[in-house]
């Protein structure tokens, strides 16, 4: 009787040991993911949106039209809102016009005068220069809303000071990405809220609004631009190897941009590489 309670006892001690080993060797023998291979349980990201412009965002309405923007800041991002909308550089000569704008471009207001709003655009003069000027605020010309298609969409959170990259509205990194923006109620650094539409990406960019060079640049507003922080080239093992800017390494997850958004080398290649023409940019708080 002794014995064969003792095998009884035995077996059940086995049995649990190969149980334990059954359950805990996916832990141990599964790979590690690769960036964008973590796929989680797809969210609806256009409720998600719904919520955070219902927490953290205010559509102000003003003369019935509405303004991409948010409390204390002072770049209002707005949408044209029909073809042949005249850009003048002169409110008191509508006739003076410097460029036509059409619908759906994106033009971010830094101030307001006598119902005309001073606007930075996508547009370049034969010199390079970014063209701004006066749009006169009414319905017919400007609205706050904008509709873009894309098949990616990096939507980047100021607050949090990260990213997250969504293809057919799920998340595809695996934790939210650092990054720094700019600084909120700076005239100049402050970085421009709203839905954009990709540019163009530059692999090599020099980029003039921060006074830096970096790579993986991806640009979703006139001269604001996604990309790295700086770097130098430095030999190493006769190797060239790119020697990261240690001071903005450190100051990633803080406001420390003249109003681009700037990424680690590693991060800002990942997202470069997952971009297209069709792609977005969403900037909110």
């Amino acid at each position: 009787m002794k014995k064969e309670l003792g095998k009884f006892l035995l077996s059940c001690v086995i049995s649990s040991i190969i149980t334990c080993i059954i359950i805990l060797a996916p832990i141990f023998f599964t790979k590690d993911d690769k960036p964008g291979d973590f796929v989680p349980p797809s969210t609806s990201y256009e409720n998600k949106v719904k919520a955070e412009v219902t927490e953290k965002m205010k559509y102000k309405f003003k003369d019935n039209i509405s303004v991409f923007s948010s409390k204390d800041c002072i770049k209002n991002t707005y949408y044209i809102s029909n073809d042949n909308v005249q850009l003048v550089v002169d409110i008191d000569k509508p006739s003076s016009k410097i460029y036509t704008l059409n619908k759906g471009e994106e033009v971010v207001a830094t101030k307001e005068k006598s119902g005309y709003i001073y606007c930075e655009t996508n547009h370049v003069d034969e010199y390079g220069i970014f063209i701004n000027g006066w749009v006169k605020k009414n319905i017919n010309n400007v609205t706050g809303v904008k509709c873009i298609n894309y098949d990616t969409l990096i939507d980047v959170d100021i607050t949090s000071q990260s990213i997250n990259v969504y293809k057919n509205n799920v998340i595809v990194n695996k934790k939210p990405i650092k990054c720094s923006t700019g600084v909120k109620g700076d005239n100049y650094k402050e970085t421009p809220i709203g839905i954009f539409s990709v540019k163009k990406k530059v692999a090599n960019l020099s980029n003039k609004r921060e006074g830096e060079n970096g790579m993986y640049g991806i640009q979703f507003f006139s001269d604001y631009f996604l990309n790295s922080v700086s770097f130098n080239e430095v030999k190493k093992d006769d190797k060239i190897v790119y020697d990261e800017n240690i001071r903005e390494i450190n100051n990633l997850g803080k406001t420390d941009t003249n109003g681009g958004i700037r990424l680690s080398l590693e991060d800002s290649r990942y997202i470069y590489n997952l971009v297209t023409d069709k792609s977005a940019v969403s900037i909110h708080y």
